[in-house]
């Protein structure tokens, strides 16, 4: 079930040898990527990752990897303005958790409740901009990494675990050795009410860095999401908009999961949540 992830679980000291062999920047980019080490082919190739693909000779995968990579780009850059987690190429290491005054100064209100297990929960509702960001964090979570990625990764099956879940498929698989990049069309809803998502969804190895497997979820362009016509985006043919008043698609900015396995049967799971809302919140 979870194939795809036995690349973040390669040998680190192999993936080092390989990647010291004299290789293009092409090549070495498209190693990376293909590794599912996103955020080091953006950061070692940002020339690259947001030069236009197009107007060069590139073999179609690889342009089309690049502007996934400079898609992503835009979406890492976003968390970490929105969550304080480093500028520029710093990111800031696991073991740092904000405290309570720099959630508040960015915005956020505590939801954590009067829990005994050390989990915390802010929200932070930007009605002007109909944004709302979600960030949780549970400690102790009584699964395995492996088990709990297992279940996550597998969205096209959504309809046998998820609630109210109508529809769940794959309808692309970025090119590479292991699907870690797949395209999802999701469809939840009850009687006559529904409403449809499309997200990417990539796997990360930030062993190394931060001591998780990371999933990345986030929407295509709002002019993609928003289309009355089927649209061809990253080899994928994305629907057209839902029609009819109770029909409704939701456009994600980001989400972001990350598992940071505590012992063989436990793990930490932090997620962080940013949604377009559908219709203005009731809020600041």
């Amino acid at each position: 079930a979870l194939g795809f992830g036995l690349c973040a679980l390669l040998p680190l000291r192999k993936r080092r040898l390989l990647l010291a062999e004299p290789l293009s920047d092409e090549a070495h980019f498209e190693l990376l990527f293909d590794a599912g080490r996103f955020h080091q082919a953006v950061r070692e190739h940002r020339l690259l990752v947001g030069s236009d693909g197009s107007q060069q000779s590139l073999k179609p995968d690889l342009a089309m990897k690049l502007e996934m990579a400079n898609h992503m780009a835009s979406v890492f850059d976003l968390i970490r303005r929105d969550l304080g987690e480093g500028i520029g190429n710093k990111v800031i290491e696991v073991s740092h958790k904000p405290t309570a005054q720099s959630w508040q100064e960015r915005g956020f209100d505590d939801c954590s409740g009067d829990n005994k297990d050390g989990v915390t929960c802010w929200l932070k509702i930007d009605s002007l901009a109909q944004r709302s960001t979600f960030c949780l964090d549970i400690p102790n979570v009584p699964v395995s990494t492996l088990d709990l990625l297992s279940l996550i990764t597998e969205v096209q099956d959504a309809k046998n675990w998820f609630p109210f879940c109508r529809k769940s498929s794959a309808v692309h698989v970025l090119p590479g050795p292991l699907p870690l990049v797949r395209i999802f069309d999701v469809e939840v809803g009850v009687q006559v009410f529904s409403i449809e998502t499309i997200f990417v969804m990539a796997v990360e190895d930030q062993l190394e860095e931060r001591g998780c497997i990371a999933i990345y979820m986030f929407s295509p362009p709002e002019h993609v999401m928003r289309s009355p016509t089927p649209t061809n985006w990253m080899g994928a043919e994305i629907p057209a908009l839902p029609s009819g008043m109770l029909n409704f698609r939701l456009p994600w900015e980001y989400q972001r999961l990350c598992f940071y396995p505590e012992s063989e049967g436990k793990c930490r799971l932090k997620c962080d949540v940013k949604v377009i809302d559908l219709i203005p919140p009731i809020g600041p």
